[in-house]
């Protein structure tokens, strides 16, 4: 065998043995204490990551949490930060609700204009249209220059908590205030109500970029998924706490099979294989709730986990792209995260 052809041979025995690393031998390290953040935002095309909190406003790190400046130039203080969502297009555009009412940046969060008032909670915005946001019971089509109801009055008082948009299906998830979750797919002008038998109530929905279809949800007895878009409904249970409530639910944007959900009063738990098995994630952790969980696009090696005043870092192994140009490609991301192809085009499911 020729060299080339050896080389060649070795790159493919290589990706097909690197391991997934025992998740309970993983350390998780606390890198920020004593402020009580709701939420985190990574920028997926650059190092920052957006924390929202109670009364500190907006903290932004780019040397992965060794330091934490603000960004509130136009955020009134104190308040609370409930909501940051960024433009997946243009990252230097992000918007944060901020005591109910919406404000938006073009600058990375350096300054902030209120363009919304009494938006309630939820909002996202629609990743191939981003000028398509929704925040609380209202849907701009510009940006956030014009606004007009959505969602008014489908569950009573209660506005949007939770909002999820599936741009290949052209539907909507929200859950509400009551814990009661909704989908439409025209775009807001009909909803119907989903039902997770035997479940009291629903807190996050999550669309999976790999299969149409399929869901996974958060409620208060445990870990949901779906596989037709919310019709029917299956509790997660091997290798999860029995009764465990879900508090948050993040797919891998590496290896979109890999999902970790924070449990409250159980830590934080991964699974491999799309919600079938799940396994503990690391030592260390010490929180009762999860109120966020994030990786970077941009720097997937890390996984943040924020709960109980503090927020952290788990420094993650080597993942397999899910789809990728080659072998050589899919081993240099591995081995020390060279981009020559990331593994995964969100908007091309299978």
């Amino acid at each position: 065998m020729n060299r080339r052809g050896f080389c060649f041979a070795f790159l493919l025995w290589a990706l097909f043995i690197i391991p997934v690393a025992d998740a309970a031998s993983l350390r998780w390290k606390k890198i920020l204490d004593g402020v009580h953040v709701w939420c985190i935002a990574p920028d997926p095309k650059g190092p920052l990551i957006y924390l929202g909190t109670v009364n500190e406003g907006i903290l932004v790190t780019e040397d992965r949490g060794r330091s934490w400046p603000k960004r509130n130039n136009g955020i009134p203080l104190p308040g609370t930060i409930v909501n940051i969502a960024i433009d997946p297009q243009n990252t230097a555009i992000l918007y944060a609700i901020r005591n109910g009412d919406l404000y938006k940046s073009t600058d990375r969060g350096l300054s902030w204009a209120m363009i919304k008032k009494d938006v309630s909670i939820g909002l996202a915005i629609n990743p191939e249209n981003p000028d398509i946001i929704y925040a609380g019971k209202y849907k701009s089509e510009d940006g956030g220059r014009s606004w007009e109801i959505y969602f008014d009055g489908i569950d009573g008082p209660f506005p949007p908590y939770q909002i999820a948009v599936d741009p290949e299906e052209d539907a909507i998830y929200v859950v509400t205030l009551s814990a009661r979750a909704f989908k439409s797919e025209d775009g807001g002008k009909s909803w119907r109500r989903i039902k997770v038998e035997g479940e009291e109530g629903l807190y996050q929905i999550v669309v999976s970029p790999i299969r149409e279809g399929l869901l996974y949800a958060c409620g208060r007895r445990g870990i949901y998924k779906s596989e037709d878009g919310g019709e029917r409904w299956s509790l997660m249970g091997r290798g999860l706490p029995k009764g465990a409530s879900g508090d948050f639910i993040l797919i891998d944007p590496v290896d979109p099979r890999m999902i970790y959900a924070g449990l409250r009063g159980e830590g934080i738990f991964r699974s491999a294989d799309e919600g079938e098995s799940w396994e503990p994630l690391g030592e260390g952790f010490q929180s009762v709730g999860v109120v966020g969980l994030a990786i970077s696009e941009w720097d997937p090696n890390y996984l943040y986990a924020a709960g109980g005043g503090s927020v952290w870092r788990l420094e993650l192994p080597p993942r397999r792209p899910f789809h990728s140009v080659s072998p050589l490609s899919k081993l240099l991301y591995m081995w020390g995260g060279i981009k020559m192809d990331k593994g995964l085009n969100p908007s091309k499911r299978r």
